[in-house]
């Protein structure tokens, strides 16, 4: 059960450094006025919210594979 929520903790770590690789992306766009605000916050808005439903999917997949392996 250890190895499952350290495994687990590594892949949501992973999925933060993807979240923050590309809004550091769209924040250089930003700054080369290659988008305005309003283009970074919609793209901001939707790179939360795909982050937030993947770390609620990995926290589902870590809590369900406790529970079988805690039912053996």
């Amino acid at each position: 059960v250890t190895q499952v929520k350290k495994m687990g903790e590594d892949g949501k770590g992973a999925l933060r450094n993807v979240r923050r690789d590309a809004l550091d992306g769209y924040k250089k766009l930003k700054a080369a006025k290659e988008m305005t605000e309003d283009q970074y916050s919609a793209y901001e808005a939707q790179i939360e919210k795909i982050a937030s439903k993947a770390v609620e999917a990995a926290d589902k997949i870590i809590s369900d594979k406790e529970k079988e392996l805690l039912t053996v």
